[in-house]
């Protein structure tokens, strides 16, 4: 199982987005995605970016959620590891949306 973790899951009113910065730590591979998904005010939204290894873990690409679709107030970010042959969730960070 992948061991995924969010290193940072801010929002950036400048350019209005959730930027979400993710790795998986237990591992290094190429060709994998990983999946960030506010939730929040009864809305879900998700956003599917690539991810890459490097030394000696799997770098997702920083992934931006769209402010404008998302419920003002607090929500929570996971983000989804998938590849053809790992799966894993990452605990969840608290974002507050103003």
């Amino acid at each position: 199982e992948a061991v995924v973790e969010i290193l940072d899951a801010y929002v950036d009113t400048q350019f209005g987005v959730l930027q979400v910065v993710a790795q998986v730590t237990n591992f290094s591979e190429d060709g994998g995605k990983c999946t960030a998904t506010f939730n929040g005010g009864g809305k879900t939204v998700s956003v599917t970016g690539n991810a890459e290894s490097n030394a000696a873990n799997t770098q997702c690409s920083p992934i931006e959620i769209s402010l404008s679709g998302l419920p003002k107030g607090s929500g929570v970010v996971t983000v989804t590891y998938d590849s053809s042959t790992k799966h894993g969730v990452s605990s969840s960070s608290a974002v507050t949306i103003q």
